[in-house]
């Protein structure tokens, strides 16, 4: 095959188609916009346009949901002292039997014999003082004493205050009995009233400090030869100032 020799004219041709191509070619990546910097501010201002009228307001939205708890608060400062309150009742003489003491009857020249006690005690001016005690017996075999019944006296200042009895369903058995501040001994005793006269535990302020003293008398209605036997005579003053 012979191939043609080109002409003048399509040498030409094709050139101009080269350079027309390759110069739309750099102006395309000459000219191409790819940032707002590239465009002149008042242009992009007019661009923009102007701010439309502001909308109508939403409706509200639902309540939100409980955050977590916050972290603890750091501990307060010690508060002021408060008022002192007013004083309570003390204990201010315990006053008790020395030793056990055997009863004598009652049919007997000395019907009551002395339980010794260790109790004095100062009361002060403006101290109120109130008793409260007890007293524990022992009673012989019913064979020993039949039907026994002990009574003990209790006497402030050498004045009758208050006094205990037992009788008991059972012999040959110790109880313990409260004492009673009142005008007769507790049900079951065999010596009837005493003297009719109010008897209290409360002892009112002296005006001036003043030496208190307990003693205690005991007796029983054993007729056989035994008799019970006062284990003790206990009783508290308690002090309010």
């Amino acid at each position: 095959m012979h191939l043609r020799k080109p002409s003048p004219a399509g040498v030409i041709a094709g050139l101009a188609l080269f350079f027309a191509l390759g110069g739309t070619a750099a102006a395309t990546t000459h000219y191409l916009i790819t940032s707002t910097s590239q465009i002149k501010p008042s242009v992009l201002k007019a661009l923009h346009g102007s701010v439309g009228a502001r909308g109508p307001a939403g409706t509200a939205g639902g309540q939100g949901g409980d955050g977590q708890p916050g972290q603890p608060g750091p501990a307060g400062g010690v508060g002021p002292q408060g008022p002192t309150g007013p004083a309570g009742a003390t204990v201010v003489a315990r006053i008790r039997s020395v030793a056990p003491v055997a009863t004598p009857s009652t049919e007997e020249p000395t019907a009551f014999a002395d339980d010794p006690l260790n109790g004095s005690w100062t009361q002060h001016a403006d101290e109120l003082n109130q008793l409260t005690g007890q007293v524990t017996i022992t009673f012989p075999p019913e064979e020993k004493c039949d039907g026994p019944s002990a009574a003990v006296e209790v006497f402030l200042d050498g004045s009758l205050v208050g006094g205990a009895s037992g009788h008991p369903e059972e012999t040959e058995q110790t109880e313990t009995v409260p004492i009673s501040w009142a005008k007769q001994l507790p049900p079951g005793t065999p010596f009837g009233p005493w003297p009719e006269k109010d008897l209290s535990p409360w002892i009112f302020e002296p005006g001036s400090d003043t030496s208190r003293t307990l003693t205690a008398k005991v007796a029983d209605t054993c007729t056989a030869g035994g008799h019970p036997t006062i284990q003790s005579v206990s009783v508290d003053v308690l002090g309010v100032s």
